[in-house]
This record gives C-alpha cells, sequence and structure tokens, in this order.
C-alpha cells in the first residue's frame, strides 16, 4: 500500500488529545487477535455481505475511507473487480502505517486476497479531505464518526467529495436507543479512554443521525443489523444472546430501544 502524508494534516476541528493517543500511547501486545475482535468479533465480514445485498450496494469506481485506521474495510473492498481505486484516509500515521500489515493478513486468512495495488493509504484528517468535489463514488466508514468533534462538518466534507447519486456508507457508527441522557453519560463513563480523556466517544440517537445525513445533503436510508446481544453487563448471572436469537425472534423489534444496531446508506441528492 503506497502511503501518502499530507502536510500541516491535523485542522483546527481535529481532537489533538486523541491524535496524541492514538500515535504515542495505544498500544496492544498482540494485534493479530486484536483484529479478530475489531473485525471478527462483530461478525462483521458476514454482516456486510447481508448488507451489501439488502441495500443493494454494487460497490464499484473510485472510493475514499474516512477515519480508515487500519484500512482493513479497504483491503477487503480491493476484492471487488469493479472497484477502481480506494484512498483509506486516517489521521493516525501509526495505526495506518504499523496496524495496516496485520489487518490485511487478517483479511486474507478470513476471506480474500488483498489487492494493495488499489490502495493509497493518506495521512490526513477527515475533517478537511484534499479532494476536489465530486471525486468518488462512494465514501465509507466503520465507526469512526462518532469519533469526531463535530460530526456534522465531517460528513459535509464527506458529500462534497462525493459524485451526484454516490453513496456515503456508515458501519457500526454509536447509536443510542433512548433519549435518557444518563444512560449516554453512563456509557461514555464506562468507556476507561473516554472517561480519561483520550478518546472523544459520542453517541447519538437514530433521529439525530438521520438529521446530520439529510442536513449534508443525503438521502437517508437506515439497515438494522444483529450481533450478540450483550446481556451480562446488565444481568451478570444471564449469558448473552446470540445474533440468531436476536434476528429470528421479537427481540429485532427491540432495536432503537433495548439496543440500537444500524448500518446507514446516504444518497447525494
Amino acid at each position: 500500500m503506497k502511503i501518502i502524508v499530507w502536510e500541516n494534516h491535523l485542522s483546527d476541528s481535529a481532537s489533538k488529545t486523541e491524535h496524541a493517543f492514538r500515535e504515542n500511547e495505544e498500544s496492544y501486545e498482540d494485534l493479530e487477535n486484536r483484529m479478530e475482535g475489531w473485525i471478527g468479533g462483530d461478525r462483521f465480514i458476514e454482516l456486510f455481505n447481508e448488507f451489501e445485498k439488502k441495500a443493494d450496494l454494487k460497490i464499484f469506481g473510485k472510493i475514499l475511507e474516512i477515519g480508515a485506521g487500519s484500512a482493513w474495510l479497504s483491503a477487503y473492498l480491493s476484492r471487488y473487480d469493479e472497484v477502481e481505486s480506494l484512498y483509506a484516509l486516517e489521521f493516525s500515521k501509526r495505526r495506518l502505517v504499523e496496524w495496516s500489515p496485520h489487518a490485511f493478513r487478517y483479511i486474507e486468512k478470513k476471506t480474500c486476497k488483498v489487492n494493495e495495488g488499489k490502495i493509497t493509504g493518506i495521512i490526513g484528517d477527515f475533517n478537511d479531505i484534499r479532494f476536489p468535489d465530486g471525486t468518488f463514488d462512494f465514501v465509507v466508514v466503520d465507526a469512526s464518526i462518532h469519533h469526531a468533534l463535530d460530526p456534522m462538518k465531517v460528513i459535509k466534507e464527506g458529500v462534497r467529495v462525493l459524485k451526484k447519486g454516490g453513496r456515503f456508507v456508515a458501519f457500526r457508527e454509536e447509536f443510542c436507543g433512548s433519549k435518557n441522557p444518563a444512560k449516554v453519560k453512563a456509557k461514555q463513563f464506562l468507556h476507561p479512554l473516554v472517561s480519561s480523556g483520550k478518546v472523544v466517544e459520542n453517541i447519538y440517537l437514530k433521529d439525530e443521525w438521520k438529521k446530520f445525513f439529510e442536513e449534508a445533503g443525503l438521502k437517508v436510508s437506515f439497515y438494522p443489523y444483529y450481533v450478540e446481544l450483550s446481556v451480562k453487563k446488565y444481568l451478570p448471572f444471564m449469558p448473552n444472546l446470540p445474533y440468531w436469537l436476536v434476528k429470528y425472534s421479537p427481540l429485532r423489534f427491540l432495536n432503537g430501544w433495548l439496543y440500537s444496531k444500524y448500518n446507514i446508506v446516504g444518497v447525494k441528492i
């Protein structure tokens, strides 16, 4: 994977504290196992294939991944013959350069050959995307926008570089199922990196995500997905519920209340 570094890439809208943590403190003893948790833990590849069919995505053309981390999503999307090129934009050089080989090995071990020749890694800021208007057929992101200080700004930047009719696809963003602010604060407080101030972790209602995407100029659709439902943290004596029990039972109607799991597709109008 070729790496490009944008000069003075951190904008005023970027979290300097989180950037410093990602670059200097964040470390894990076994990145291979971490990839299993980050990518495999939510059955993401299986879920992505289900979602792709349901949303009729037809991945093709020129794609920008924002908040790319280890660029594993770009690696996975490189398998499509119809994909011309992928640009993985990440503000942490350490994540993109040091972690991507582990992510690529994981993808190849679990799914498919990674076509690295299609992928360009960019050390840059998703608040300041230095591409001309209307450059990309797709903008994709996996669980990163909720780390932004100003999610609206990030989404608008993504929309700006999309072609008309292009799709902005957001996977596994943070949703809150109820309007209870105490629940949101509790979830944030229980996250040690959030409570220590090192990481930004915003949680939004479905209606708030809808407003972000629509005000940015997108026609938005939500697609529920099903993962193992964590019960232990609320009821320690109970096992977690497997995804199939959630998907194929009335529990699926609790999406948005007991839990919230959606992927988002916005089409540029």
